[in-house]
């Protein structure tokens, strides 16, 4: 990181190339870790109880917190053709 920095500050690095690096680590460098890191995980333990009553939870948490959220900023109810 310092040496990206210190290459900007003296004009070898240009925003196009900063651009260019962000885009290609996030749309190659990213997936690729996150396959390598889900092909490596045991799947055998995934349907447990456990599991799926944390990723119920987590998911009904998300909703309740995304429909207060939106209730708090006054979000349309319905983003539906016609609803008004």
């Amino acid at each position: 990181m310092l040496l990206g920095i210190a290459l900007r500050r003296i004009g070898v690095v240009t925003q196009s190339h900063i651009n260019l690096v962000s885009r290609l680590a996030f749309t190659v460098g990213l997936p690729i870790l996150l396959f390598s890191s889900a092909s490596q995980v045991d799947c055998g333990g995934l349907l447990e109880a456990n599991y799926r009553l944390a990723g119920v939870l987590a998911t009904l948490a998300t909703l309740i917190a995304s429909g207060l959220y939106a209730r708090y900023r006054r979000f349309a109810r319905s983003l539906a053709p016609g609803s008004q």
